[in-house]
């Protein structure tokens, strides 16, 4: 169920989001094996104190859904958390109504922790600890950091 604004506004909300000054965190770039630009996921909100870190995707191109480039940009940005950093717990924060992506982020080892209102707006909070996480197998796609 869409928020109620359109994709480009959103964008530009979640481009500020990431680009504050208080963000602390990491962009990339989702890419099809061709090479298209396809979507971003982000790790922010990293406190070192607590271990944890917020992370968020978007597949901004509807061709795309459904076809596990999702799955495995989430998969491919918490091996590389989880790899890179010491942070012990990841969490996120997804429409009450988008299954898709609860499925999505479930696929890939999270669950539910909690429920969120904002703005009007239901979400469900997930998480997933570096304890609880299995290293996968293989990649589907490309991944580059966002400059």
């Amino acid at each position: 169920m869409p928020l109620g604004t359109s994709f480009g506004r959103y964008l530009q909300e979640y481009a500020a989001a990431l680009n504050s000054a208080n963000a602390g965190g990491r962009q990339f770039a989702i890419d099809t094996l061709d090479g298209q630009h396809i979507g971003n996921c982000a790790c922010y909100g990293i406190n070192g104190l607590r271990g944890e870190a917020e992370i968020g995707i978007i597949i901004g191109n509807r061709a795309y859904w459904d076809r596990g480039y999702g799955s495995d940009a989430v998969t491919a940005l918490v091996d590389y958390i989880f790899t890179e950093t010491e942070l012990e717990r990841l969490f996120l924060k997804t429409l009450d109504s988008n299954l898709r992506a609860q499925r999505c982020f479930a696929r890939c080892g999270f669950s539910a922790c909690g429920r969120l209102v904002r703005d009007d707006h239901d979400f469900v909070l997930m998480e997933l600890y570096r304890r609880c996480w299995r290293q996968p197998a293989k990649s589907l796609g490309t991944a580059r950091q966002a400059v």
